[in-house]
């Protein structure tokens, strides 16, 4: 595909939500690095830079940087619930709603990007996959999160 007809695809996807289907949950994953202090960013992307232009190994992330990455990368923001999801009999009741702050099983699922190039990270996981509610996010609105 020529890129023309690729910025072409990307506008027609670009006002389009994606939604949750079947049994399924679609939850926006909420960045462990958002809070990360500056100084450390700036630190790793500094070694990286020297590494590059001295043609040896590129730097690791610290282990603080990896472990905030591997602790936000299970935790997000529920942004649709299928139709079916929390319909069988062993459910009882819906688990989570549209606004919660989820845990949810970091391997399961699907991990998209909408609209395809955009950066903006999705992950669809079946419903018995969140494992935890965090309760309705007072620093997240939907419309933020949609954007």
């Amino acid at each position: 595909m020529n890129p023309e007809d690729l910025n072409s695809v990307r506008e027609t996807f670009k006002d389009l939500d994606p939604k949750a289907a079947g049994y399924r949950v679609l939850i926006q994953p909420i960045d462990a690095t958002q809070g990360m202090e500056s100084v450390e960013t700036d630190k790793f992307e500094t070694l990286n830079r020297i590494a590059r232009e001295k043609g040896t190994e590129v730097a690791t992330k610290s282990d603080n940087q990896q472990e905030r990455e591997s602790k936000g990368s299970d935790v997000g923001v529920v942004i649709d619930v299928g139709p079916f999801a929390y319909k069988a009999e062993h459910m009882m009741g819906d688990w989570c709603k549209a606004g919660d702050v989820v845990l949810f099983k970091r391997y399961e699922g699907h991990q998209f990007e909408w609209p395809p190039g955009s950066g903006v990270r999705y992950h669809l996981v079946n419903d018995e996959d969140i494992f935890g509610i965090a309760g309705q996010s007072a620093h997240v609105e939907l419309a933020e999160v949609k954007s």
